[in-house]
């Protein structure tokens, strides 16, 4: 096998499994081996991201490297970035190829050409993927790969009990990007509580009997503005972004879900497996509108 896929990866648990998930599925389609790079973590702090796939059950032969070694080298490929980016808005749906390179940064919206087989030895993917119909076709391979291999809190592990004892579960994820600085706050479209408020009517209407288990950067806000007069239960949040792992798999125990404009509350919603999931999202929420599966509410 010398065909290669190395995938850039970069951001917070959701982003990264969003372009892992495209890297896995183009290898897969061109029999290619998959390459990580994790330089990212290395050099940009901003938001004091770290590598997290190391908890999930990635197969032996996909290895993690390194494609620049120095901050120089790093600073000096967002520089190539962004003058790349200006440089594709002149370019029919944003996308554009290198030699050896497939190429896509904004992917405001799917493109059908990035599922077609390798026509290259080796192909490097920057950009955050954000659409199911990436990997749609090796969904049940990926979910393998995302099982879980890391150890549990023993809080986590008491919540997914609690979780699994219910019948209608539903996971409400309320993000208020607290870690995002002010001037950056409007790009992430922070939902209202008028959006969750409806998220929880429509599903008491066909589950009356629903207990809500809401998760949120802002515990806090959520416990003295959302107004919940149905059984609920406030799930807790391990601090350190290393940690994530545990909040998005005892989200993903849950049957139904509520969730904000989050790549990583999406990705709870889509890991779970349950017969007769409802899963409702904000209709303006994300940039791309083709992140949501066609059966999701969206509201």
């Amino acid at each position: 096998m010398n065909r290669i896929v190395t995938t850039e990866l970069a951001g917070g648990l959701g982003n990264q499994l969003f372009r892992y998930a495209a890297g896995r599925a183009l290898a897969l389609r061109g029999g290619a081996r998959l390459r990580l790079d994790v330089a990212h973590f290395k050099f940009d702090h901003t938001y004091g991201r770290v590598y997290q796939l190391d908890k999930f059950s990635l197969p032996k032969d996909v290895v993690c490297v390194e494609t620049y070694t120095t901050k120089l080298g790093f600073y000096f490929n967002r520089l190539k970035d962004r003058i790349g980016q200006r440089t594709q808005l002149c370019w029919p749906g944003h996308l554009r190829e290198y030699p050896g390179t497939r190429v896509d940064r904004r992917c405001l919206l799917f493109k059908e050409g990035c599922l077609q087989p390798l026509r290259r030895k080796a192909v490097y993917l920057q950009g955050y993927w954000q659409s199911p119909q990436y990997f749609a076709d090796c969904a049940d391979t990926i979910r393998k790969d995302l099982t879980i291999s890391a150890p549990h809190a023993s809080v986590k592990i008491e919540e997914a009990r609690t979780i699994n004892s219910k019948t209608d579960s539903v996971c409400v994820g309320i993000r208020k990007y607290a870690e995002v600085p002010a001037h950056k706050q409007g790009y992430h479209r922070v939902q209202t509580l008028d959006y969750y408020q409806a998220g929880i009517q429509l599903i008491l209407e066909t589950c009356p009997d629903a207990h809500f288990f809401i998760t949120s950067d802002d515990p806090a806000w959520v416990e003295a503005n959302l107004t919940l007069e149905a059984p609920h239960t406030y799930l807790t949040m391990i601090p350190g972004d290393e940690n994530s792992y545990e909040d998005l798999w005892t989200m993903s125990q849950c049957r139904h879900f509520i969730i904000s404009n989050s790549s990583y509350h999406w990705w709870g919603a889509w890991l779970a497996e349950k017969d007769g999931k409802t899963v409702i999202a904000p209709k303006d929420g994300f940039k791309n509108r083709d992140i949501y599966p066609s059966e999701w509410i969206t509201l």
